[in-house]
């Protein structure tokens, strides 16, 4: 027996997956991990887990992505954070980009910085650390 999912477009099921990710997020509903790698945070289920990681290059844009993997631990699908270039060659012997070039960012960017914001929040504590903070302040007069 086959199944019809099989068929589908698996980046617009990454797309769905990191959607439902977010959205128990910032439910809190599911809760992320750190891991060994300082900007990698991971949510495990029984039978597979995802690893989001992501940093902010020289241009403060995000670049990352999530990783599912099965339950061996093998990676087995990836969606990324993607840029198109649109640039006029200034030099075409030289391939020198002429100063006008522009950066696009790809359509799933954001969705994947949100996830990645969210992961972090959850796996560092950050709300329950920033409460914390604010009731010793106010227990201290």
């Amino acid at each position: 027996m086959s199944s019809s999912r099989g068929y589908e477009n698996v980046e617009s099921r990454l797309v769905a997956l990191t959607q439902k990710l977010l959205d128990k997020t910032t439910a809190g509903a599911i809760s992320w991990q750190a891991t060994d790698s300082e900007n990698a945070y991971s949510y495990s289920t029984t039978r597979s887990s995802v690893l989001i990681d992501g940093k902010y290059d020289n241009d403060q844009d995000f670049v990352g992505g999530i990783e599912v993997l099965n339950d061996r631990g093998t990676a087995i699908e990836r969606l990324r954070t993607d840029f198109e270039t649109k640039a006029e060659v200034a030099d075409p012997e030289s391939r020198i980009l002429a100063e006008n070039t522009r950066y696009f960012k790809g359509p799933y960017n954001e969705l994947i910085e949100d996830l990645f914001e969210a992961a972090r929040r959850s796996a560092l504590d950050i709300d329950g650390i920033i409460d914390g903070l604010m009731s010793d302040l106010e227990e201290e007069g």
